[in-house]
């Protein structure tokens, strides 16, 4: 599949991308005096997306690195949902090194959640 990531009206095309995507809730676990676990659930789900780039080049795996890394929320385009917005924010770690399927390339995993 192909995705757009990068700043809006200024995203980057990537080719040979695998997009799994989730559901998720923000949650937290406390102990009470009485030494009783209890977890606490935040009411909203979270659009979350797992992503592996396949192939990349060593230069695309900087940009690519570079656009993850930058502070600002980003605009994630899916090509199976028509180029549709989600903006989104990455989450560490960030997992780069060489293809396994590929050896002379570089593959890039990495997990986002959606923020607007």
């Amino acid at each position: 599949m192909d995705i757009r990531l990068g700043v809006k009206d200024n995203e980057t095309t990537f080719h040979y991308v695998n997009v799994r995507p989730a559901e998720g809730k923000s949650r937290s676990e406390h102990m009470t005096v009485a030494g009783v676990i209890k977890t606490q659930e935040c009411p909203t789900v979270y659009n979350m997306y797992s992503i592996v780039w396949l192939v990349l080049t060593k230069a695309e795996k900087d940009d690519l690195l570079g656009i993850i890394r930058s502070s600002s929320p980003l605009n994630l385009q899916l090509e199976n949902e028509g180029y549709s917005d989600h903006t989104v924010k990455f989450q560490s770690p960030i997992d780069h090194g060489y293809s396994k399927a590929y050896p002379t390339y570089y593959e890039v995993i990495a997990s986002c959640v959606e923020v607007g």
